[in-house]
């Protein structure tokens, strides 16, 4: 227990940073693209997005998530959020790897 003690830092911050490259590239003003940054947020091993966790590095030590893991735990709670807003969101589970590929 502990060996992945700093990794969910380093992915929340590259999983931030993922997320503002593509918010600003869809030209969303900083207030928007900052709001949304301090939504992710993390512990000693565990990365959460607006208080839901997305990773848990302690949970996970024998094969924790890798970062394109972690996004699409994050496209997965986006589309969640879509759902509970009664917004079709189906065609997130057909090109959810899609965009991770695309957009990294």
């Amino acid at each position: 227990m502990g060996n992945h003690k700093g990794t969910a830092e380093s992915i929340g911050r590259e999983l931030q940073k993922w997320v503002m490259g593509n918010l600003a590239a869809a030209k969303w003003g900083e207030f928007h693209v900052n709001d949304f940054s301090n939504m992710i947020t993390w512990d000693d091993y565990r990365i959460y997005a607006g208080g839901a966790r997305i990773a848990d590095y302690e949970a996970d030590e024998i094969d924790p998530p890798s970062l394109d893991e972690v996004k699409l735990s994050y496209i997965t709670l986006i589309k969640m959020f879509c759902e509970s807003a009664g917004i079709e969101a189906a065609k997130f589970t057909d090109i959810s790897k899609e965009i991770v590929s695309t957009l990294d």
